[in-house]
């Protein structure tokens, strides 16, 4: 009789967990939708405010304000020699690693 009644309602519970199941998923998928909306504003007011802080005319404002820079009216800048050594050097391409390997044995000399 036990098995029977079992028999029985074991189909019964299965569809009820399915629907059970169908049901949260349903909500899952409609919180999510309802994230994706929010998120996909939140990037869109991020690549505004990043266009916004990149503009050449909020550069130059800031730094007109907060700096105290002025543009520049035809002024040269003129290097001192060891700031020119110092470029020249850092500008120079890097000895390939052959050359010093060839190197090294001539400066033990």
């Amino acid at each position: 009789m036990v098995a029977l009644v079992a028999l029985l309602l074991l189909p019964l519970l299965a569809y009820v967990w399915n629907h059970m199941e169908w049901i949260r998923v349903g909500y899952e998928m409609e919180q999510l939708k309802r994230e994706k909306v929010v998120q996909a504003e939140m990037g869109d007011r991020l690549r505004i405010e990043k266009a916004s802080l990149s503009s050449l005319a909020r550069v130059e404002r800031e730094a007109r304000e907060r700096l105290g820079l002025i543009p520049s009216e035809g002024a040269v800048v003129q290097l001192e020699q060891a700031a020119r050594a110092s470029v020249a050097k850092a500008a120079a391409p890097a000895p390939a690693q052959d050359d010093l390997q060839r190197s090294a044995p001539e400066a033990l000399r």
